[in-house]
């Protein structure tokens, strides 16, 4: 299953449980098409709802209850949540926001946009609070490029090999995913689409050349590893367990002190860096598993020469 934000999963939850305690029971593929994941990948958000309540989680009737009936899913709101909660002004902007970014995924969720609404009335914020995204510095460009059909020339930082490269690409569509915007674009130098983070496109030139826009796949959900990715077996002590939410991982076992996981690794360079950041080890391929050491070295040595 592939791996999905904490962000976005918590975002798919909220708009999930309102729209289920607002209407009933719904079925699951239903769920699973407005949303636009798979049914192991929705199933698998609604019991994090287990996980919303008062700490530690213990006693009946403090966190959501969803249940599955065959195809069908049903959720009962804790008494906790159904009383009128007296909040303080930061809690009650951190719950703005949290039903704001709810919306933003689902906006047919009519009762949340009332409730929004009011709490943001009660707030005196009505008009005065807009959750943003920040954008990178050629994005306007980027999409003028896209909306004229022409073709850019780009300066552009690849984080996998960590390597600076000239591109000439087509842009076809820019978009917000996985925390960042990505620019989807035939790449003249492989022949093939290709996907690009705007914030690491470190300048931008217009050829002059247009194009004939062809057929494509829009940038849909979170990014597919490219097909020069490779598997590779690493070992992570039990602290950098947050490897397993932002990494394509698969754990394959696991005790007290550590696990051990297969790592979608896109780059030599990258992966040293994440073995560096967790202290993960290399079990396989064997000319890896030195790895960690070697870029240690590397990088005392540079310390050392300045």
């Amino acid at each position: 299953m592939a791996r999905h934000p904490v962000e976005e999963r918590l975002q798919r939850l909220l708009a999930a449980l309102a729209g289920i305690a607002a209407t009933g029971p719904v079925r699951l593929d239903e769920l699973c098409e407005r949303f636009g994941v798979s049914r192991r990948q929705m199933e698998a958000d609604l019991r994090l709802a287990q996980f919303m309540g008062v700490p530690p989680y213990t006693l009946p009737g403090e966190t959501p209850e969803v249940s599955f009936h065959d195809d069908w899913v049903d959720v009962r709101v804790p008494e906790f949540f159904a009383r009128p909660p007296t909040l303080t002004r930061p809690e009650g902007f951190a719950v703005l926001a949290a039903g704001r970014a709810a919306l933003a995924l689902d906006p047919g969720l009519d009762a949340l946009r009332s409730a929004m609404a009011k709490l943001a009335d009660a707030l005196a914020l009505a008009g005065e609070i807009d959750i943003t995204i920040e954008e990178p510095r050629f994005l306007d460009e980027v999409r003028a490029a896209i909306e004229a059909h022409r073709r850019l020339e780009i300066d552009y930082w690849s984080a996998w090999r960590d390597e600076r490269s000239t591109r000439r690409v087509d842009p076809l569509q820019v978009k917000f995913v996985d925390g960042a915007w990505h620019l989807l674009a035939i790449d003249h130098r492989s022949g093939q689409e290709r996907r690009f983070r705007v914030d690491r496109i470190l300048d931008l030139r217009d050829t002059g050349e247009v194009f004939e826009p062809p057929a494509f796949s829009p940038i849909e959900g979170p990014f597919d590893p490219p097909a020069f990715a490779a598997a590779v077996t690493v070992r992570f002590p039990a602290g950098a367990r947050w490897v397993t939410e932002y990494v394509d991982v698969e754990v394959t076992d696991e005790d007290a002190t550590s696990f051990t996981a297969v790592v979608t690794s896109v780059g030599e360079s990258w992966l040293a860096r994440l073995l560096l950041r967790t202290g993960g080890e290399v079990l396989d391929p064997p000319e890896l598993t030195d790895l960690r050491r070697r870029t240690a070295a590397t990088v005392l040595a540079r310390y050392g020469a300045s």
